[in-house]
Parts: structure tokens; sequence; C-alpha cells
């Protein structure tokens, strides 16, 4: 009996022993499962999550990608942009890039970005930054783009690119009259413009003139240069049937090129009575004569033939009646003598003006206050480069340069005139030109006299010249070419 109890009571407490067990180990299967549950709803909500932020991340690339092809298509349609930085308050000689009006275009090329790639209410793309290093020649650009959809993300790409800078190939790189305000009036010109839209800081470029275009058509072209009147012709150098080009446009006249160190440069001081130069002890550097004026009134300044010319001015050039600056042959003349012996009789010299050769004789504006006047009146005229970026050249007579046409009846100290030149005759009037040459200044007959016609002739072999032979310092006429992008990289969003 008691061996059946005994094992009654050892199978009860057996199976007694087996049910705790079982119960703990339900339990822990049943949260083992649990945990696996929710780590997998986790994961699967973070998988979501992660795909929408692989979305989003997706789309504002493609937004800042976008933003940064558009300003690198404008870039390449207003080139000279390249060389310019953007918002540098520090650098007030420069141009702002935002602000940069392309040839013939009434936006500036912030607004044209702005045009390409509009902002919506979900994306936006903006130049964060764009700078350029000339010891390097590399341009980089900064973009942001901003995608909000209901969260709001952003992305920032920094892209380097190469900027080829090339000199001038062909004299259509560059013009005949440069300025930032041009109004022509009456005055005919043959040659090309250039009439630049000058930096936003200064004020009057809103004020509805100084070369701001209201489209590209001739008219509107003709109007930003102040050439309502039918009476101002514009005329081709190269070809006299065809109308001469006029752009509008940002472009920074090239700096006037210091005189050689070497270089002995004489002091004229002020100019009241007609000069010759060189004067006797004057010496050349590299067959160069450099002289520093302080200003010329009411004179001429006659050079001779074979003598090469930079003047260095730095107040103001007033010439009137038959003043003149040009080039001049001397010729001596010996009479018969008289008696019986007839020797050699007395001898005098005399002068006959010439068209100077091309580049002889070069004027350039180094002025001691902010701007300069170069006015020309009557029959004065100048054979000769200007290159001076702050000075007004005002025309304010109705003559006919009668120095100018005596040159011209007698040629140049090389040789006989071109043939252009007697094409030009036929087209002007006045017949003969105040200014032969080119000129390279702020303002071109803004100040001038609008009642009285005036000329311009272009002096073509001084372009081409200065284009084939000292196309150095004339960089910034020729657009600068964009290479492809060498580098993006993502940047942290500022």
């Amino acid at each position: 009996m008691s061996k059946k109890i005994n094992l009654a009571l050892w199978r009860w407490l057996a199976r007694k022993k087996e049910s705790g067990f079982a119960l703990p180990l339900v339990l822990m299967l049943g949260l083992v499962m649990s945990i696996i549950a929710i780590t997998m709803i986790g994961r699967s909500q973070n998988d979501q999550l992660d795909a929408v932020s692989q979305k989003k991340t997706e789309q504002v690339r493609l937004v800042t990608e976008g933003g940064i092809d558009r300003a690198l298509t404008i870039l390449n349609q207003a080139r000279l942009a390249l060389i310019t930085d953007v918002n540098d308050d520090d650098k007030i000689d420069e141009l702002d890039w935002e602000n940069f009006y392309p040839y013939n275009s009434t936006k500036t090329v912030k607004e044209l970005f702005d045009e390409a790639y509009p902002n919506t209410d979900n994306s936006t793309a903006e130049i964060v930054s764009y700078s350029y290093s000339k010891d390097t020649n590399t341009a980089t650009l900064v973009v942001k783009g901003s995608l909000n959809d209901g969260v709001k993300t952003q992305s920032q790409i920094k892209v380097t690119i190469p900027v080829i800078i090339d000199k001038p190939d062909s004299r259509d790189s560059v013009a005949s009259i440069i300025g930032e305000d041009i109004e022509l009036q009456q005055s005919d010109v043959i040659g090309n413009i250039i009439c630049s839209v000058p930096a936003v800081n200064n004020s009057s470029v809103n004020d509805g003139d100084n070369c701001q275009a209201t489209g590209d058509n001739e008219n509107d072209l003709r109007n930003a240069i102040g050439a309502n009147s039918s009476n101002a012709k514009i005329i081709d150098p190269e070809d006299t049937s065809k109308t001469g080009e006029i752009k509008v446009g940002t472009v920074k006249i090239p700096d006037v090129p210091d005189s050689p160190s070497d270089a002995t440069v004489y002091d004229l001081g002020n100019i009241y009575s007609d000069l010759k130069l060189p004067r006797s002890g004057d010496k050349p550097y590299n067959g160069v004569y450099y002289y520093e004026i302080n200003k010329v009134d009411k004179a001429s300044l006659l050079i001779k033939e074979d003598s090469q010319v930079r003047l260095y001015v730095k107040g103001n050039i007033e010439l009137s009646g038959n003043d003149a600056i040009t080039a001049y042959v001397e010729t001596t003349t010996t009479g018969a003598g008289k008696g019986k012996g007839k020797g050699k009789g007395s001898s005098s010299t005399t002068e006959e003006l010439k068209v100077p050769t091309p580049g002889q004789i070069r004027i350039y504006g180094i002025p001691t206050k902010d701007t300069q006047d170069f006015s020309i009146a009557g029959n004065a005229c100048i054979m000769a480069l200007i290159h001076a970026p702050q000075a007004d050249v005002a025309l304010t007579g109705g003559g006919s340069g009668t120095k100018c046409k005596t040159a011209f009846n007698n040629g140049t100290v090389s040789g006989s005139l071109s043939s252009k030149i007697r094409d030009y005759e036929k087209e002007m009037s006045p017949k003969y030109p105040n200014i032969y040459g080119l000129a390279w200044v702020k303002t071109y007959q803004k100040y001038g006299n609008s009642s009285n016609a005036s000329s311009f002739w272009e002096d073509t072999k001084l372009l081409d010249l200065l284009v084939k032979d000292e196309a150095e310092y004339l960089e910034n006429f020729v657009p600068p070419k964009m290479s492809r992008p060498n580098s993006w990289s993502k940047e942290a969003v500022n």
C-alpha cells in the first residue's frame, strides 16, 4: 500500500513540477515574439522614413543642381561675369555679379537666373556666393536648394569652374567708342560702340538712360546711346554701306598702362601755348617718349613724325579754334644765294601736319580727381588713342576739324592714306572729324552741344594694332570662357 501511495505521490509531484516549468516557458516565448514583432514594426517604419528622407534628399539635390545648371547657363551667356565677385563691397571698382548686364539685355544676370528658375512655394534655388580667383583662373559657385513639403529639406553644393582668359583675336572683340554714358545727339560716328552699364553702386543706372536699352532692335540700341536724331550716323568702319554695331552691356575698360619704371617721364606742367614734342634734349625709352601733363588749355600739341609719345594727363584738355593734337613733318627749305658767288641763301623751316601712324600718339587719363574733362570745340581735333576711363569727352563745336582736314589732305607720316578715308569723307557731315582714333572714356558727348554736329572716325589700323600686337591689356574686352566644372561637393547648409 505504501508503495502505491508513494508512486502516486511521486507522479503527482512530477506533473506539478512540469506544469510549473511550462508556464514561464510560454511567457518567455510570448515576450520574445512580442519583441521581434515590435522590432520588425519599428524597422519597417524606419525603412519608410528612410525612403521618404532619401526621396526628399534626392528631390532637394535635383532642385540645387537645377539651380547650378541654370546659373552656369546664364554665366555662359554673360561671360564677363565669370571674372567678378558677388556682393564684394570692398571692390567698388569691380562689377557686381548680381547686377551685371549681358550685352543688349534689359535684365541683370541675377534677374535672368530668377526668371530661369522661378521659386515656388515648395522649392527654391538661390545663389549663396560666387567668387573668382585671378591667381588660379578658377571660379567657385555655391547654390542652396530648399524643398518645403511639410518638412523643410535643404541642400548646398559647391562647384569649381576653370575659367579661360583669352586675348582679343579680332577687332569685333573691342570697339571704337566705349563709355558708361553716351549721348551722340547729332554727332556722327564711323566705328562700333560699346555702351557699358555702370556698376549698381552708381545710382544713375536707374534714371532711364545711361545705356539702358528696352530691347535689342536698332531703335532701342540707338535710344540707349542718345542717337535719337536721324542726323546721328553710325557707320561700319570696315564697310561704309553698313551700320556700325552698338552693344549695350557691362564691360570694364582696361586700366591705363603704367609708364616703364626705367623710363624718364618728363613733367610738362600746364600747357597754355602750342608745343612741339619731343623737345631738344628729351630722351626716349625703347623708342618711346613719356610725358606727364597737368592740363592742356587752348593749345596744340604737335608730335614729330618719327616719334612715339605717351601723354599722361592728370587734369583737363580743352581745345578750341584750330587747336589740334596730331603729328607733323618738318621740312627745311634753302633759298638761292644772291650776288656774284650765288652761294646758299637763307633757309626756312616749315611744318606740315600729317595723320600720325597708328599708336604714335596715346593720351592716357590719370586724373587726380574723380573725373576729368576733355573738351573739343570749333575746328579743334585730336588724332590719337584716348584711353581715359574717368574722362568726360564733349564735342561742343560745329566745326570741321580744320587741322585734321589739313592732315588728311597731306596724308600720313608714313605714306598715303587708306582708301577708306575717302569713303569716310563721302559719308560725313561735317566732312572731317573732331576725333580720329579711339575713345575709351567714362562718358562721350553727354555734355556736348546738342545743336551742333560733330564727328568721330575710328582709326582702323590703330585698333588692329592693339588687337594683334598689344592685346595683353585688352583682356577684359574678350568674354572669358567657362570650362566644364571640375568638382562638385556637398556642403553644410549655412
